[in-house]
């Protein structure tokens, strides 16, 4: 799922971008190709940095590498809250700094999860990759190739998980890549599947 030539958008296609909030902030940016192949090709993120600023270094972004493009930006729900500090949300924040975000439709993990598997389990209509990484986003590729996980319990006698991955330096980006995938349409079908698990639990 991933490769190391350089991925170019053409001019027409409106990119994507995924962006999770926190003082680790991620934004990761991706398309569906024609032949429904979605490619991640670009990724920014933060240390220790609020949503205001972030929105700041997004929006240079934006208007230096991609001045040519629409986009659809879609972002953690829990973003549309009101700081206690503050009446400021942190799309707010992203709106002062000329981002026009919408919050995505469910912040369930496991359809969240399901949206970034979904593609990676097929192909595209002409035989490739359903999903694929670019060279310009290696923070997300670790993070797709085991730095997102789950944290091992320990419990005696056998191996067990949290039920929820663990809080490190790839879950930001990692939940960041979850809500691009919500944005291109991923997971719908994966609504009855989380009301089954939700009463299971």
């Amino acid at each position: 799922h991933h490769t190391d030539k350089e991925i170019t958008i053409p001019l027409g296609w409106t990119i994507h971008i995924g962006i999770d909030f926190g003082l680790t902030p991620a934004a990761i940016f991706g398309v569906r190709t024609p032949s429904d192949q979605i490619l991640v090709f670009d990724e920014l993120v933060a240390t220790d940095m609020d949503a205001k600023t972030f929105g700041r270094l997004l929006k240079q972004k934006i208007v230096s590498e991609y001045p040519n493009h629409n986009f659809v930006i879609c972002g953690d729900p829990a973003g549309d809250q009101r700081a206690q500090s503050d009446s400021s949300t942190p799309f707010m924040m992203l709106a002062s700094s000329g981002i026009s975000a919408f919050p995505a439709w469910t912040n369930d993990p496991v359809i969240r999860i399901g949206a970034v598997a979904q593609p990676m389990k097929r192909l595209d209509s002409v035989g490739e990759a359903g999903f694929l990484i670019g060279p310009k986003a290696p923070i997300i590729r670790k993070a797709c190739a085991g730095g997102y996980k789950y944290k091992r319990l320990q419990v005696t006698g056998e191996e067990r998980f949290t039920d929820v991955p663990d809080k490190n330096r790839y879950s930001h980006p990692a939940d960041a890549l979850q809500y691009l995938m919500l944005s291109l349409g991923e997971g719908t079908t994966l609504i009855s599947s989380a009301d089954s698990y939700k009463q299971i639990d």
